[in-house]
């Protein structure tokens, strides 16, 4: 298992696993922060501006898209880690040698 691993090994695995993750959120809140700012602004004119033109400039639909598809990929990434540790109770208490 992982608890005869050095640190450096074990942070080596830390990172591969969560590494995607970590990007995922990064690019989803950095593209989230830019939406904001440029595209859909808090002010009296953003209201106005934002609902009818700016939301169909090409890069206002760009960070739409780059917004939802990592939603979708943070969401997935959730479902596998629910499924892998289902799987590893699972073979805990049903597959355990005594």
């Amino acid at each position: 298992m992982m608890l005869n691993l050095p640190i450096k090994q074990l942070l080596k695995f830390i990172w591969n696993t969560s590494g995607i993750y970590i990007i995922w959120i990064i690019i989803h809140w950095f593209t989230l922060q830019l939406y904001q700012q440029y595209c859909a602004p808090f002010t009296f004119w953003g209201l106005l501006f934002g609902t009818a033109i700016a939301s169909q400039m090409p890069h206002c639909r760009g960070a739409i898209w780059i917004i939802y598809q990592s939603s979708i990929a943070i969401s997935q990434m959730w479902i596998i880690l629910g499924s892998w540790i289902v799987t590893q109770l699972i073979q805990i208490t049903f597959w355990k040698k005594d």
